[in-house]
C-alpha cells in the first residue's frame, strides 16, 4: 500500500475513533443527568446534593492536590513565563471583560529540563486563580486491562466538564503516553493517544477548565499531541538574574550572603544548575556544620549552657596551665545529653564547597536540543 493510502486510512480511522469518543461523552453526560435526578437527597434547608459518586469519580477526587505555593509571586525568576501564565490563566478570572473578543488558551504545555519549576508553576497558577487542582500522573491513568486506560482518561475529562468549579488539570510526564508514532506502536497506545487528543481538542470550549501538561522530553511527543496545546512554553535553566533571585529566596533567613562580591561569585559558580539544584546546594551547605558534629569529640560550653564543637588549639587555662574542666567537655555526639548541642555557624566556604559537589543535571548537548525544539516547534 502506498504512503498516501496509508496516511488516508490512518486519518479515516482516527476520525472514526474521535467520533466514537464523542458519542461516549454524550452517553456519559446522559447517565450522569439520570443519576443526578435519582441519587440526590434534600437537606434540612431545602438544598440538594449528590448522594454518591461513581468509583471513578472517587478515584479522581483522590487526585485533588493542595497547591504547594500561594501564587506566582512565590516563584523566583522565570519573569516572562510567569507573565504569560498570568495573562492566559489568572487575568481571565479576574478581568473577564478583557477577553470578550478573543479566545483563551486553556491548553498549555510546559517543557524544559528537570528541576526548573514546571510543577510549581502549575501549582502557583491553581492557587492564584483559586482553581481546584487535579494532579494526575501516569499511575493514575494507565491500566493493564484492555480499554480501562481510555475509560480513565474519558472519566477525568467528563468529570471536569460536569463540575461547576474552576478546575486545573495538571498532567505530569505526558510524554509517557504520547510519544511519536512509529511502525512498532501497538493498537493499545494508539487508542490512548486518540482518546486524549479528542478531549484536548474539545476542551477549548470549556472556560472553566485549564489543562497544563509538563514534560522533560518534548521532542518525544507526537506532533498531533503538540498541536492540541495552544500554548507551549519553554521553562529553561535559570539565568544569572534568576539564580541571584533563587539564592536570595533560599537564604532569606540565613544572614550569610552579606558581601555583594560573595553573592556574585556564588551566582557565577552555580551556572548550569536548575532551581532544584540550587535548593539542594543551599541545603547541603547548611548540613555541613551538622555533618561535622559526628566527628566532634571536644566540646566548648557556651553562655547559654549548650555545647558547640571546640575550635581552638589550647585546652588549658592560661593562668595555671590546668585542663579547663568547666568549659571543655570530652564526649562523642551520641553520648551528649539531649537538646544540649549546637552547630557552628554556616560560612561562605560551606556554600563554595557545596556548589563544587553539585553535578549539573543537564548537559550542554541537551540544552542545545531544547533550544532547537523551541525554535522549530513552539509558539513562544
Amino acid at each position: 500500500m502506498s504512503n498516501n493510502n496509508s496516511d488516508l486510512l490512518e486519518s479515516i480511522l482516527q476520525g472514526l475513533e474521535e467520533n466514537i469518543s464523542l458519542l461516549k461523552n454524550l452517553l456519559y453526560f446522559i447517565e450522569k443527568i439520570v443519576a443526578s435526578k435519582t441519587n440526590t437527597i434534600t437537606s434540612q434547608n431545602g438544598q440538594s446534593s449528590e448522594k454518591s459518586l461513581t468509583n471513578s469519580n472517587e478515584k479522581l477526587l483522590n487526585c485533588i492536590t493542595q497547591p504547594t505555593v500561594s501564587g506566582l509571586h512565590e516563584i523566583a525568576g522565570l519573569k516572562d513565563i510567569k507573565r504569560i501564565l498570568f495573562t492566559l490563566t489568572i487575568l481571565p478570572r479576574q478581568q473577564p471583560q478583557l477577553f470578550n473578543n478573543c479566545s483563551i488558551s486553556n491548553t498549555i504545555l510546559l517543557y524544559g529540563p528537570p528541576g526548573t519549576g514546571k510543577t510549581k508553576l502549575a501549582h502557583a497558577v491553581a492557587a492564584e486563580s483559586k482553581a481546584v487542582l487535579y494532579s494526575v500522573s501516569l499511575s493514575d491513568v494507565l491500566s493493564s486491562y484492555v480499554g480501562e486506560t481510555e475509560k480513565n482518561i474519558h472519566e477525568i475529562f467528563a468529570h471536569l466538564k460536569l463540575t461547576d468549579k474552576y478546575s486545573l488539570l495538571f498532567i505530569d510526564e505526558i510524554d509517557g503516553v504520547c510519544r511519536k508514532r512509529n511502525s512498532s506502536e501497538n493498537e493499545y497506545t494508539r487508542r490512548i493517544k486518540t482518546e486524549l487528543m479528542t478531549h484536548l481538542s474539545n476542551i477549548n470550549n470549556c472556560p472553566n477548565i485549564v489543562i497544563i501538561a509538563a514534560t522533560n522530553r518534548p521532542w518525544d511527543l507526537d506532533s498531533a499531541i503538540l498541536r492540541r496545546f495552544r500554548k507551549q512554553l519553554y521553562v529553561p535553566l535559570p539565568n544569572s538574574e534568576d539564580r541571584l533571585e533563587l539564592l536570595q529566596l533560599f537564604t532569606k533567613n540565613i544572614p550569610i550572603l552579606k558581601s555583594i562580591d560573595e553573592v556574585i561569585k556564588l551566582v557565577e559558580l552555580s551556572d548550569g544548575l536548575s532551581g532544584s539544584d540550587i535548593s539542594n546546594l543551599i541545603q547541603d551547605a547548611l548540613n555541613m556544620p551538622l555533618m561535622e558534629l559526628q566527628d566532634t569529640k571536644i566540646w566548648r560550653k557556651c553562655i547559654d549552657a549548650t555545647y558547640e564543637p571546640y575550635q581552638g588549639t589550647n585546652l588549658l587555662i592560661p593562668e595555671n596551665d590546668l585542663f579547663d574542666t568547666e568549659n571543655i567537655f570530652l564526649c562523642e555526639l551520641k553520648d551528649m545529653p539531649p537538646m544540649s548541642v549546637r552547630a557552628r555557624e554556616v560560612t561562605m566556604s560551606d556554600f563554595y564547597e557545596a556548589v563544587s559537589n553539585i553535578p549539573t543535571t543537564v548537559s550542554s548537548e541537551e540544552i542545545k536540543k531544547y533550544n532547537e525544539f523551541q525554535n522549530t516547534f513552539t509558539n513562544l
